[in-house]
């Protein structure tokens, strides 16, 4: 039931996943594109079913539900091969009304294209979504797709915002906030936004790499969230560039740029609330952050707040601390945001690192097994950092 390594061809593409809310108010495409159904509606009802029991337990401790996600391992998600059947979407001039069958019978929405995928039987076969030219709202799609080659551009809130997605696969992306002005003024608050998320897969295509910028507060910001990657991509123009925050584990950062932002480049941990944890990690995060080439920013290139068994190796930082530190490891702070009392409150009784309820003082993450091995940094004259090259808290 998967679908062919690497983009078919230009354009974009998206693909049908499990459990995966994405959202977007407007999605564009630059050409015509694909999107490859898996087992069509018969998911929908895993995907609501897994919604449903979050919800119902969103009073006590939340525990990660069991699926089947891979531990990254620095390689492209590999998403198979399976013969497929085409059905066309031509959002500017499609009738749902016709057969989807050609370009000339082209469906106008993916509501309407995810219709043609028989329900409540095992495929033999998948099926593959072309999408020409256009632009879709969020009215006009359905909620489980890999996203390939996809364009997200909106001038406020979150261009791409996904709320508990499982195995999303973020290909050759490109999501930008449009900033009337510079990022640091931006109506955008992140390019990028991700909550309680399992198996996120954010990459590179052949063409084009995967772009995610402009945001006041960040350019990707991802939060409780478990098993994913960042690979060979860009992450640009933020006030972070790119963090992986409290509550998230099991991460690798891989051959990426990261450049011009305000606060920090690549961040491992920070503060979250804990009444936004999901079990069983409601104490440290882990990470593994590599060979990423980060410049032009404005606080520490890299940043650890948190972390248990992280690794920052062979990273090369140009032109970074100029107000802060070129590198710091130090706490990550946790409070009760008072969202949900009752959770705060089982999270701890359960072990985790928090406080009970909302009004105390922050809880300091600490670090454990933190490795900088091999990082160069270098800031030509006259730059320099402005209090020290290493801060270690």
């Amino acid at each position: 039931m998967g679908v062919p390594a690497g983009t078919p061809g230009r354009g974009c593409c998206a693909w049908l996943l499990l459990a995966c809310l994405a959202s977007s108010a407007a999605a564009s495409r630059d050409a015509d594109g694909w999107m490859y159904g898996r087992q069509g509606r018969a998911l929908a009802g895993a995907a609501a079913a897994r919604t449903g029991a979050a919800t119902a337990a969103g009073d006590a401790t939340v525990t990660a539900a069991v699926v089947a996600v891979q531990k990254p391992t620095g390689q492209p998600y590999e998403i198979g091969n399976i013969t497929v059947q085409d059905v066309w979407v031509d959002p500017a001039a499609g009738r749902d009304t016709n057969t989807g069958a050609s370009r000339g019978q082209a469906l106008r929405t993916l509501r309407a294209a995810l219709r043609r995928i028989p329900a409540r039987r095992t495929l033999t076969a998948g099926y593959r979504i072309r999408i020409k030219r256009g632009r879709m709202t969020e009215q006009d799609m359905s909620g489980h797709l890999y996203f390939i080659g996809v364009r997200f551009e909106l001038g406020g809130d979150h261009p791409l915002h996904c709320e508990r997605c499982v195995n999303l696969l973020l290909r050759g992306v490109t999501v930008r906030g449009l900033c009337p002005g510079p990022y640091t003024e931006c109506p955008v608050q992140e390019a990028a936004k991700l909550n309680q998320c399992t198996g996120v897969w954010v990459e590179d295509s052949a063409r084009p790499v995967a772009d995610i910028g402009w945001g006041w507060n960040a350019a990707f910001d991802c939060m409780v969230c478990q098993y994913g990657h960042l690979l060979n991509s860009r992450f640009h123009h933020g006030g972070w560039c790119a963090f992986v925050k409290g509550g998230s584990a099991h991460w690798l950062v891989a051959g990426n740029e990261v450049h011009h932002c305000d606060q920090s480049g690549l961040s491992a941990g920070q503060g979250t609330g804990f009444d936004y944890l999901v079990s069983p990690w409601i104490r440290y995060d882990s990470y593994d952050m590599y060979n990423n080439y980060i410049h032009d920013v404005e606080g520490a290139g890299l940043g650890v707040w948190g972390c248990y068994d992280c690794l920052l190796a062979h990273n090369t930082l140009v032109r970074v601390g100029r107000r802060s530190h070129t590198i710091e490891v130090t706490y990550g702070p946790r409070i009760c945001t008072g969202d949900n009392v009752a959770r705060c409150a089982a999270h701890h009784a359960a072990g985790g690192w928090g406080p009970p309820s909302p009004g105390g003082p922050d809880i300091s993450i600490p670090n454990k097994h933190v490795l900088l091995l091999n990082n160069l940094v270098f800031n030509p004259p006259p730059y320099r950092s402005c209090l020290c090259g290493l801060k270690v808290w």
